[in-house]
């Protein structure tokens, strides 16, 4: 038998060996964390899944009920869209009764809602007259002290004279919009724009004044034919002249100054023979406005396109405007198939370097391997695009990326935004038999179509989910809170409620407007964020201290 000395001799001995080999398990924690977890969004880290829905929420009534877009603002965030005549009177369009009763203004009313920080309705407003009216697009209009909020669509002939719209005259078959909201939720001024025909605004995005000079709205949209030359479309005779290009033609329309006062600066209408449509756009301080949608094959050659050559049935196209309207540039984009932008966000050029503007949509089967597709293969019926735009030495507007994204279903982006760190992050649709193939391997679909969030860095996808019930679910638009967390609103059908992400919530109707808050706040690059790195450094100065103690106790205590 040993004696004691020798027992504590071994039993030191084996104390060393096993705290050096924890000091080493924890260095071998950190280095792997700090080697894996390089802040992506939606990547696995000490602190969980990053893609996680942070809140969700339904919106609306008995009826149809539908968000559109959404922007952040200063205290919470705001959602347009639309709501059928069937929601109001009843779920959250029900009121207080003997404070405040909401009922309908037509058989479909456009809708603004604010909501808190933590997602809570701080207010809403249903718009319009007796006909149909909705909101397609919003931005916020900075003034002193504040802000408003534009939202802008389309109100059908009967909402005129009635309504929102008394003694307001309609100028033809449906007239675009442009309403301007209180931060508290009232109606500073509306304005109806267009001529005989069909005009629509399908977005909005708002030019700060630089050194004094007025903040400027731009909404942009579509105009068929029969509303050129008459009502807003008239001119000015031996100055300004509008004639159509086309069956529908894009347009930009100029509104200013910030005070509310909504005066039209300037309105241009653009494109081919064809059929022409602006579906978003997005402004640069200085004076130049980019404005994405499509144009069709026949609108190639001619009118604004003159000497450009069509790429397929339908391309999607990014047009730079001028402050005044002037075209500063075009370019269209997409192969054989049908190609569309259907939103754009811009990475502003730092320390004066160049912006890069970021389009989203999709492109069909029949693009892939060709034209500006040459090379890439489709991985589905509709691919999800995403492509970024720099100034080019031509000043076309030069593609640096381009990249598709899908299954062997249909996927879309809706909307896309950038976000800090590099990321750009799009939001849209994808069908149930794009899941478990493409980029959807391994993820299992949620219901008909589901809800999709993807975050790109560098050219590369960096990390997807999807979200969604048994039914189709929707996403239209997204916006990026101050915390880097991302809102997206759509809406979703009655059969996704109960099951999947909505479990838990009861759906109010037909079909529900939606929000969502996902986590794709992004933590800096090779750091996995502030928590992460106190995890780190914690762990470390353990495996210090235990390395220490060791030293002390066998090397310098006697």
């Amino acid at each position: 038998m040993r004696s004691t000395k020798e027992n504590q001799g071994g039993t030191r001995a084996f104390s060393v060996a096993v705290a050096m080999l924890l000091a080493a398990a924890m260095f071998a924690v950190v280095l792997s964390a700090a080697d894996t977890d390089d802040g992506r969004p939606f990547s696995d880290g000490p602190l969980g899944d990053g893609g996680d829905l942070l809140n969700k929420k339904n919106f609306g009534g008995s009826g149809t009920d539908v968000f559109n877009d959404v922007v952040a603002v200063p205290d919470g965030f705001v959602a347009v869209g639309y709501s059928a005549a069937s929601s109001f009177g009843n779920g959250d369009w029900a009121g207080v009764p003997g404070q405040i009763e909401y009922t309908n203004k037509g058989s479909m009313d456009a809708i603004i809602v604010k909501f808190g920080p933590g997602g809570e309705v701080l207010w809403r407003y249903n718009f319009g007259g007796a006909g149909d009216d909705e909101f397609l697009g919003a931005a916020v209009m900075p003034e002193e002290g504040g802000y408003m909020i534009l939202a802008v669509g389309y109100s059908g002939a009967s909402s005129f004279g009635n309504g929102d719209w008394t003694n307001v005259t309609g100028k033809g078959n449906n007239d675009a919009i442009i309403v301007a909201f209180s931060s508290g939720g009232d109606v500073v001024t509306a304005m109806n724009f267009g001529g005989a025909g069909g005009d629509v605004f399908n977005g909005v995005t708002v030019m700060p004044g630089e050194n004094g000079a007025d903040t400027i709205a731009f909404a942009v949209g579509s105009s068929a034919a029969a509303s050129f030359g008459n009502g807003d479309w008239t001119g000015v005779p031996g100055q300004i002249e509008y004639t159509n290009k086309g069956s529908t033609d894009a347009i930009i329309v100029a509104f200013g100054p910030g005070d509310g006062s909504g005066a039209v600066i300037a309105a241009k209408n653009f494109g081919g023979a064809g059929s022409d449509a602006f579906l978003d756009a997005v402004a640069i301080p200085g004076g130049t406005v980019f404005a994405v949608g499509y144009s069709q094959s026949p609108s190639f050659g001619n009118g604004d396109w003159t000497g450009v050559t069509g790429k397929g049935g339908t391309d999607a196209i990014i047009v730079a405007f001028g402050e005044w309207g002037e075209v500063i540039a075009a370019k269209n984009f997409g192969g054989a198939g049908d190609d569309w932008f259907k939103a754009a966000d811009v990475r502003l050029g730092e320390n004066g370097g160049d912006s890069i503007v970021f389009a989203a949509g999709f492109s069909y089967e029949a693009s892939f391997g060709n034209g500006d597709w040459t090379n890439v293969t489709g991985k589905g019926g509709t691919d999800a695009i995403i492509v970024a735009f720099g100034p080019g030495a031509d000043e076309q507007g030069e593609v640096l990326a381009a990249l598709n994204f899908g299954g062997a279903g249909d996927d879309w982006f809706e909307s896309v935004a950038v976000g800090p760190g590099g990321y750009v992050f799009a939001v849209g649709c994808s069908t149930e038999a794009s899941f478990g193939t493409g980029d959807w391997t391994n993820v299992t679909g949620k219901g008909g179509t589901d809800v999709i969030a993807v975050a790109f860095k560098d050219a590369k996808v960096e990390g997807a989910k999807n979200y969604g019930g048994e039914g189709d679910d929707y996403f239209y638009g997204m916006t990026l809170l101050p915390d880097g967390n991302t809102i997206a609103v759509g809406f979703s059908p009655e059969a996704s409620f109960g099951n999947g992400d909505w479990t838990g919530v009861t759906g109010k109707g037909g079909n529900d407007a939606t929000v969502m808050k996902i986590d794709t706040a992004v933590a800096a690059p090779g750091n996995g964020g502030g928590s992460n790195m106190i995890l780190y450094i914690s762990l470390a100065a353990v495996a210090v201290l235990s390395i220490a103690a060791v030293a002390y106790f066998f090397f310098i205590r006697k």
